[in-house]
């Protein structure tokens, strides 16, 4: 997630939220980061599997979010998952670690092409990374039938991060008639979240909002 200013948007939209840190800049963590997501998504699918009225989560509604570098993340979990394993003696490993839904906000998504942000990469594998890892964290690559429906967002304005980021995954999207929305805005640069004080920008958690009550994931389950 980009910070604690989205949490408004969050719970006007009825949305109950767990933030999440990557690791500082310059501190490779290769896959421990997307591990312990993937761990942490298990938690919640086993918290909607077990009884009583303590759970935080609800049962096909646990989505993740993404901005950016956190956008890698996001991604990697939307494609790098498991069913769980049936056979495990701790619960949580027998559910699975497959997020419902996507929204991912001018990700990092490539680390193959000539769109790749190259400090992100570093970050994520250092400076010398194993070409077999490198294209196994392009998630472009990654993407399945078993990928949860993605919301991106990007801007055309984006030097940083581009938008072709945005549109490999969407396309791959396609290809494996995977539910997407993707919103490229003419204008903007990176990093502005929200865009509270941008007439045009601030218009995409509306769009997200509307994408995520029409497939259902705003729906209370019965």
């Amino acid at each position: 997630m980009s910070g604690f200013a989205e949490s408004g948007w969050y719970a006007a939209a009825g949305l109950r939220a767990s933030r999440w840190a990557s690791p500082s800049a310059g501190v490779p963590f290769g896959r421990d980061a997307s591990g312990i997501l993937a761990h942490a998504i298990s938690i919640s699918h086993y918290r909607d599997l077990s009884s009583g009225t303590a759970n935080f989560f609800c049962p096909a509604r646990i989505g993740i979010l993404g901005f950016s570098a956190g956008g890698h993340l996001a991604s990697t979990a939307a494609t790098h998952h498991d069913d769980g394993n049936a056979e495990a003696k701790d619960p949580i490993d027998r559910a699975g670690c497959r997020p419902d839904f996507a929204v991912l906000v001018y990700p990092v998504i490539s680390l193959t092409t000539k769109y790749t942000h190259q400090g992100s990469k570093n970050n994520l594998l250092g400076k010398d990374p194993d070409a077999k890892l490198v294209e196994s964290l392009s998630n472009e690559k990654q993407v399945t039938a078993k990928t949860p429906p993605t919301f991106l967002m990007a801007t055309s304005g984006d030097t940083g991060v581009p938008a072709e980021n945005s549109i490999l995954f969407y396309m791959a999207l396609r290809e494996h008639k995977v539910k997407a929305e993707m919103h490229i805005y003419q204008n903007g640069g990176h990093g502005f979240g929200l865009a509270p004080n941008d007439p045009v920008l601030s218009t995409w958690p509306g769009r997200c909002e509307a994408w995520m009550r029409v497939n259902g994931f705003l729906t209370p389950p019965k």
